[in-house]
């Protein structure tokens, strides 16, 4: 992994001097990365922080990824309205990791 993390991420660590991984596979970056999880995974596991610190904590702001969960990226409208604004009754900011 680079010192600039997801920025440019490569699986087997073999870099060009220019960064480039050297892999054949090509590299990785946040916004081609795609976490394919199921609907009982996402809601159990990544969602749940995010419940608790929403409904319980009563947070005033949470910060969205660029990557995509199943295909779609962490700051459409499925998961920020439907999600974290409906579902949750969310009412504050919203900022983006960029």
């Amino acid at each position: 992994m680079l010192a600039d993390g997801m920025d440019s991420w490569c699986p087997t660590a073999m870099h060009s001097q220019d960064g480039g991984c050297l892999d054949g596979g090509g590299d990785f970056s946040r916004n081609s990365m795609d976490s394919i999880v199921s609907k009982q995974d996402l809601t159990d596991y990544f969602l749940a922080p995010f419940a608790a610190s929403i409904i319980k904590a009563n947070a005033r702001s949470i910060m969205a990824s660029e990557n995509a969960i199943n295909g779609q990226a962490c700051s459409t409208t499925t998961l920020l309205k439907d999600v974290v604004r409906d579902q949750y009754n969310f009412t504050g900011f919203i900022t983006s990791d960029w």
